[in-house]
């Protein structure tokens, strides 16, 4: 039976002067995480994924073509870092930096671009608070710090990547869905489903989201479910297709690259295996990798499951607890019968783990104590037991982060010292370099004599110490790779070495000039 009452959360949702204030400095200090460091590396370093988003998003402002001729992810992804890279040009050209698109590269977008997705981090906090109160201003506190300082979510939010606004749009979307199962409105379902079609079109992932809604139909009632089926069904998919409309404009594209996709994601591998490596991931981002021991995340992680079963007993409605309890459920399945495994594929259920974390505490805490007076002691000193290791590890990461490495070192040295044009090979994926630069990668630098890159106009050669390790740690099986490093070495000219030390992480780099051929008679 669906419940149109408001009164018990819009009563919560205004909060005394003393939640207010708590309100505002988790969000901050969420905030402050998330754009601390958001210029790290740039222009040189980009994240894995990041050089595909932004020159994709480059290439539509030059040219007006929206078609994203790329399908491994919606074509929103592309659009919002389009429209930020717009921002950023223009408020470029306004400070005199450039003058036409020309002028400018993936590099001088990077900022603005994670500043982008920190901002969507940081708004995934309010939604977690807003979620939160359901079940009290407590809970709703401790929810919004829990994600405020989650390690995971932190240490995505600062790259030009899907996974932050994936978890935005599903978070909308469990908040959406709470609201139509409250005041039982067509219209309220309707907009659930839109931030489904916006989360699919961020990345096909957000697809699972859909359960969302349709759960949310179930509780109007035996003589509107069918309706809101429907409704749920068209609203998604219409969102869908306006924020990614070439998936249908260029459908043999979209296809050929899905297939293309689903070649890294079909293959077979043990799903209990997958799930035990994902468990893994969850609990460290409840604990302080390096320091403390993994062990320790578990304590959030059964703080976190107790919640889960107390959530559908306290929820305003048994609807509304099961929104929180199924979705994260059925999305860690999901991701665990795909090959690929990456930790930040399990973000979108991060802020329904938070909320869960925070009603678990105040579910411990209410067994512990009797006492008003003591309740609130017991259930701050039990959130700050859970939530101080997972912050101190994302303030530890933001140190590292905001380090400039030896590749970066190398790679100003370059700016500074190449003439425009140069070519320059480098080894490896250590960094990017303005288009004025001939640059290319390769895998290993002794693939090529130094008379081939002579002959190729190879002006300088990028070499990693991460690579010739690797040769001189097995010298029995690697004796012809360290006969043509040594050579390699002794004809081209150092001219620069980039050593590791403690405000400069990465592998030895060293720069090398080709010499130029000696003309025949």
């Amino acid at each position: 039976m669906p419940v149109h009452s408001r009164t018990p959360h819009t009563q919560a949702e205004r909060p005394g002067r003393l939640a207010l204030l708590g309100l505002v400095t988790t969000v901050v200090a969420g905030a402050a995480l998330r754009l601390w460091g958001a210029g790290a590396g740039a222009p040189f370093r980009m994240g894995v994924d990041e050089p595909v988003i932004i020159t994709n998003a480059l290439r539509m402002i030059r040219t007006g073509d929206f078609n994203p001729y790329f399908f491994d992810y919606g074509g929103l992804t592309l659009y919002l870092h389009a429209a930020t890279a717009a921002v950023a040009f223009l408020m470029g050209a306004m400070a005199g930096h450039w003058s036409n698109l020309g002028t400018i590269w993936e590099g001088d977008l990077l900022t603005a671009g994670r500043t982008a997705t920190a901002l969507l981090g940081t708004a995934t906090i309010i939604l977690v608070y807003r979620i939160g109160l359901r079940w009290g201003q407590g809970v709703a506190l401790v929810a919004a710090l829990a994600m405020a300082v989650l390690p995971a979510h932190v240490r995505e939010a600062h790259f030009i990547l899907t996974d932050t606004p994936l978890t935005f749009f599903v978070t909308l979307a469990l908040l959406l869905s709470i609201r139509a199962v409250e005041d039982g409105r067509m219209r309220s379902l309707a907009w659930a489903a839109a931030a489904v079609g916006l989360a699919t079109a961020i990345k096909y992932n957000g697809v699972v989201a859909i359960l969302l809604p349709f759960m949310a139909a179930v509780a109007l009632g035996r003589d509107r479910w069918l309706a809101g089926f429907s409704l749920v069904s068209g609203a998604a998919a219409l969102t869908f297709l306006l924020c990614a409309p070439y998936t249908v404009l260029d459908l043999p594209a979209f296809l050929n690259g899905m297939a293309a996709l689903m070649q890294s994601y079909n293959q077979k591998r043990p799903l209990p295996e997958a799930m035990a490596n994902y468990v893994a991931y969850l609990r460290n981002w409840f604990t302080w990798p390096g320091v403390l021991p993994a062990s320790v995340g578990y304590v959030a992680l059964i703080t976190s499951a107790i919640g889960l079963l107390v959530a559908i007993r306290t929820a305003p409605s048994r609807t509304i607890g099961l929104l929180l309890v199924v979705f994260p459920l059925v999305y860690f399945w999901f991701v665990s019968t795909q090959a690929l495994q990456y930790g930040r594929y399990l973000l979108p259920v991060g802020p329904m783990l938070c909320v869960s974390l925070a009603i678990g505490v105040s579910a411990l805490t209410d067994r512990l104590t009797r006492r008003r007076s003591t309740h609130l002691v017991v259930s701050g000193a039990m959130s700050l037991a859970l939530l101080t290791p997972p912050a101190l590890a994302a303030v530890n990461w933001n140190r590292a982060h905001a380090l400039t490495t030896t590749a970066e070192q190398a790679a100003r040295w370059l700016v500074t010292h190449a003439a425009p044009g140069d070519r320059v090979v480098v080894e490896g994926a250590l960094f990017h370099l303005p288009p004025h630069f001939q640059a290319t990668r390769t895998n290993s630098i002794i693939g090529n004599s130094i008379e081939e890159y002579q002959r190729d106009g190879v002006r300088y050669l990028v070499a990693t110490s991460a690579m010739s390790d690797r040769y001189y740690a097995d010298p029995a099986a690697q004796g012809e790779a360290i006969a043509a490093h040594r050579l390699l070495m002794a004809r081209a000219e150092p001219v620069a070495s980039f050593v590791p030390d403690r405000r400069h992480p990465g592998a030895t780099i060293t720069v090398l000039r080709v010499p130029a051929p000696i003309a025949e008679d």
